[in-house]
């Protein structure tokens, strides 16, 4: 008997030091955290900052009785019409919407066959078709605006963010493990995913992880990329060819604050798994705008609007805490812009105007 309870104590201790040790590296909550040093303040903000408030918000309590809910979205997507996708991880499905939050379609459901998905990560949508790509089953299928399944191939390695450009290349930031695992930031895969080339100059710290080198992508008009990191207040940008074109340094305070901690936590890795701090959840490109979207780590939310000189021309903000997203889009109404933030709280979208 005594050994039964040792048995079920030592089992008790594994479970309860792993939950432990899943919460502290996942850094979720990372933005309020003390224990490892980062102690952020509340900067004041720019004079001519702009305050956003809630103007509504979807799917609506009705929608989800008629089984147009949201389970586990984990991205959002925009079409040239306003049209909003959004993958869904417990779903298995992409979800759409129009600007408004009216639901349009379900697209999918959990399978391995033609138009199935298994744990879709994100999307790209172009003017002929829609693109997803599957962490489960490690593939990217080409479907038509309807949801109708098209083709697909097959990937070997993860990939954590991509855009398709105009000539239907696919660019994509490969999962990194280890430094001889990857050397560049960017793949360029061909429409049949067929690797072309890769670019990039990776940060070269002790720690070579996924998550030291994540970044969000972006594109602008002319077809060059603009890249974004998750850990630097750093902004790349690069020419169709994968040319060095540019790099820009976001003049933020907290996000100094939160670089200089990483890179303070950066030296303890590897030998103890500690969180790092985001600087730039997310970027946008709408025109010749464009938008990161970034926590102050105390109790507001704020979108920079960068011109592509990388200088900041509008500060957008709302106040909230219990909240966590790290998704975002913008949307031009004449000269209005409305903000859809992927509320991943209360699995919603929350739509944000101007404070009147």
């Amino acid at each position: 008997m005594k050994q039964i309870k040792l048995f079920t104590l030592i089992i008790l201790f594994v479970c309860v030091f792993t939950i432990i040790l899943l919460s502290v590296g996942s850094g979720q909550r990372v933005e309020t955290s003390v224990s490892m040093g980062l102690n952020l303040k509340e900067y004041p903000l720019p004079k001519n900052a702009i305050e956003l408030e809630l103007k509504f918000f979807f799917p609506t309590k009705e929608m989800e009785e008629e089984d147009n809910y949201l389970w586990s979205p984990v991205q959002l997507f925009q079409d040239s019409s306003g049209n909003i996708y959004v993958p869904d991880q417990k779903r298995h499905a992409v979800m759409c919407f129009d600007s408004s939050g009216k639901f349009i379609r379900k697209i999918g459901k959990q399978g391995q066959g033609p138009g199935d998905f298994l744990t879709p990560g994100d999307v790209f949508v172009t003017k002929d078709y829609l693109v997803i790509r599957e962490i489960g089953n490690s593939r990217f299928q080409y479907l038509d605006l309807e949801g109708k399944y098209l083709r697909s191939f097959k990937v070997f390695k993860q990939y954590t963010s991509f855009v398709i450009n105009e000539n239907d290349l696919v660019i994509g930031v490969p999962l990194l493990y280890s430094r001889d695992n990857v050397r560049n930031l960017i793949d360029v895969l061909s429409p049949e995913g067929r690797l072309l080339y890769s670019f990039g100059e990776l940060f070269i710290y002790k720690d070579i992880s996924v998550t030291l080198n994540k970044l969000k992508l972006g594109l602008n008009k002319k077809g060059e990329l603009l890249v974004a990191f998750d850990l630097f207040p750093l902004v790349r940008k690069y020419s169709l060819k994968g040319e060095f074109l540019a790099e820009y340094r976001i003049e933020n305070k907290t996000m100094d604050d939160k670089e200089k901690y990483n890179k303070k936590m950066n030296s303890i890795r590897p030998k103890q798994r500690v969180p790092y701090a985001p600087c730039i959840f997310d970027i946008q490109v709408v025109d010749d705008a464009v938008y990161l979207f970034h926590y102050d780590g105390v109790s507001r939310f704020e979108i920079l609007e960068i011109d592509q000189e990388g200088n900041i021309k509008n500060t957008y903000y709302w106040k909230t805490k219990g909240y966590t997203t790290r998704e975002f889009l913008v949307r031009k109404n004449g000269d209005e812009k409305i903000f859809y933030i992927l509320n991943r709280t209360q699995d919603r979208i929350d739509v944000l105007g101007q404070k009147q």
